[in-house]
C-alpha cells in the first residue's frame, strides 16, 4: 500500500528526478483537468450549459492531455507554452461566454501570468508568457467597453450567484494548494541544503558559518585523535574490480561514521584507505580519550568479523592498524570552495604515527591516552618506539574494558558508566554499550 508521500510521487514525478517545477506543471494540469471535468455536472443548471459542457470538457481533456505528455513523456517546457497559448485561449472563450469580468474566470489569467514567470527557466520566455497573459485580460475588457453584445451574460441572479461562488472556490483551490507546494518546496530544498552542510560540517560550525560566511579557528586544549589504516590494502586492492573495492570501502567507511556519531565523534576526513576521526570537538569535553578508545573497539571488533565473512567465502580481506593521542590542536575551516571542517597540530601527527606503529588488529595509544584509559581498559606497554621525526614514544596496547567494568559480551556494564559519570559528570549512553557489542 502506498505512503502518502510515495502516493503523492507517483502522481506528480518523483521528486528525485523531477524538478520542482516540473512538479508543479503536472500538479497544475492534473488539478486543472479535474476543476473542468469535475464541474460538468453543475453546468447543466445554465442556460448556456451545451456551450459550456463542450468548452469545459474540451478544456478538462486538453489539461489531461498536458499532464500524461509532462509526467510521462517529460515535454515540460512544450506543455508550459500550450499552457500559456491554447490554455488562456480557452480560458478567455470561457470568460466571453460566461458574462465576462462579472463572472470571476477572468482571474485565472493573474494566475496564470504569475506562474509563466516561475515555471518557464529564460527571462525572455517569462517577459513574453506574461504580456501574453495581459493581452488577454486587456482584450477581454476592451471587448467589455467596445462590443459588451459580444459578452453572454447571465440568465439570472441564481446563474450569476453560482457561477461566481464556483470560480471563487476553484481560484481558492487553485491558489491556497499552489502555495501549499511552493512552501513545502522551499522548505524541502532548505532542509537537503541543511543536510548537505551537516555531512561535511559539525552543526555548530555550520551554524556559525550560515551566521558569519566563515569560522573563526579555534584551538582545543585537549581532544584525542584517531586514526585508522589497512594493512595490506594495496596488495589485495589489486585483486578486486575497481567498483568492489570503491564499494567496499564505503560499506566500511560508512559503519565507522555511525561508530564515531555513536560515540561522540567528529568524523573529520579519509585520505585512501585511512580515516581520521577526533574525540572532545567541536564541544569540548573531559571523556574524550575514553570516548574515543570506546570507538576504536567497536571499530577493530567490526573489522574482525567482516574479515571472517570475507574467510568464509575463501577470500582474502585486509587487516586494521588503529593510533590515538591526546593534546591540543587548532580546529577551523579553510578555503572556499570544497571546504572542509579540519584539524592540525602536533597532535595530529603523533596519532598517525601511533597508526602506523601499531600491530595488524590492534588499536595503539600513546601515554597521554593510557594515563586516562587505564582506570576503564586493560592495556599493555610496548615500551619505548622509535617514530619518524618523533623519536622514542612509549606506546601500549589496548586489548580490551577490563574485567571488573563488562558484561559476557565484553560490552561496557552499568559499573563502567558508572564509573563514566562519576569521573566525567557525563551520563551513560545505552546506544554506546550497544554499538560496541555489535
Amino acid at each position: 500500500m502506498f505512503q502518502h508521500s510515495e502516493f503523492i510521487d507517483a502522481i506528480f514525478g518523483d521528486k528525485r528526478s523531477f524538478t520542482v517545477e516540473h512538479r508543479m506543471i503536472n500538479f497544475l494540469c492534473i488539478l486543472n483537468a479535474i476543476l473542468n471535468l469535475g464541474g460538468l455536472p453543475i453546468l447543466v443548471l445554465y442556460e448556456n450549459a451545451q456551450f459550456l459542457i463542450l468548452l469545459n470538457g474540451g478544456a478538462g481533456l486538453f489539461y489531461f492531455g498536458c499532464y500524461l505528455a509532462s509526467r510521462y513523456w517529460h515535454k515540460k517546457r512544450l506543455i508550459v507554452w500550450l499552457i500559456m497559448t491554447l490554455g488562456q485561449f480557452v480560458l478567455f472563450v470561457n470568460v466571453l461566454g460566461n458574462a465576462g469580468t462579472n463572472g470571476g474566470a477572468h482571474y485565472y489569467l493573474i494566475m496564470t501570468s504569475g506562474l509563466a514567470g516561475y515555471l518557464l527557466a529564460e527571462v525572455f520566455e517569462k517577459i513574453l508568457a506574461i504580456l501574453l497573459a495581459v493581452s488577454f485580460g486587456l482584450s477581454i475588457i476592451l471587448i467589455e467597453y467596445f462590443h459588451p453584445e459580444w459578452i453572454v451574460k447571465h440568465a439570472s441572479l441564481e446563474e450569476k450567484f453560482l457561477d461566481v461562488s464556483l470560480n471563487y472556490v476553484g481560484i481558492m483551490i487553485l491558489i491556497g494548494i499552489t502555495s501549499l507546494i511552493f512552501s513545502k518546496s522551499l522548505e524541502n530544498e532548505r532542509e537537503k541544503s541543511k543536510r548537505l552542510l551537516l555531512s561535511i560540517l559539525p552543526e555548530s560550525i555550520a551554524e556559525e558559518l550560515k551566521s558569519n560566511d566563515k569560522v573563526r579557528p579555534t584551538h582545543y586544549d585537549n581532544v584525542t585523535v584517531l586514526f585508522t589504516d589497512f594493512v595490506g590494502f594495496t596488495r589485495i586492492s589489486e585483486q578486486m574490480k575497481p567498483d568492489q573495492l570503491v564499494a567496499e570501502l564505503d560499506f566500511c567507511f560508512r559503519q565507522f561514521d555511525r561508530i564515531s556519531e555513536s560515540f561522540g565523534l567528529e568524523k573529520i576526513k579519509t585520505i585512501g584507505d585511512a580515516y581520521m576521526a577526533v574525540a572532545g570537538l567541536p564541544e569540548p569535553n573531559h571523556s574524550h580519550a575514553i570516548d574515543a578508545i570506546l570507538a576504536a573497539l567497536a571499530m577493530n571488533r567490526w573489522m574482525q568479523l567482516r574479515k571472517l565473512e570475507f574467510e568464509h567465502q575463501n577470500s582474502e580481506y585486509w587487516n586494521m592498524r588503529i593510533g590515538l593521542h591526546s593534546g591540543p590542536v587548532v580546529a577551523g575551516v579553510i578555503g572556499e570552495r570544497k571546504f572542509a571542517y579540519d584539524v592540525w597540530g602536533d597532535t595530529v601527527n603523533t596519532a598517525s604515527r601511533l597508526e602506523s606503529g601499531a600491530e595488524p588488529g590492534t588499536i595503539n595509544i600513546s601515554e597521554a591516552v593510557y594515563f586516562t584509559a587505564s582506570s576503564f581498559f586493560k592495556c599493555i606497554s610496548r615500551g619505548e618506539i622509535r617514530v619518524k621525526g618523533k623519536g622514542p614514544l612509549h606506546m601500549y596496547s589496548v586489548l580490551g574494558i577490563l574485567p571488573q567494568y563488562c558484561d559476557e559480551q565484553e560490552r561496557p556494564n552499568s559499573l563502567f558508566w558508572k564509573l563514566y559519570q562519576d569521573r566525567f559528570q557525563r551520563k551513560d549512553s545505552s546506544s554506546q554499550s550497544v554499538r560496541l557489542g555489535t
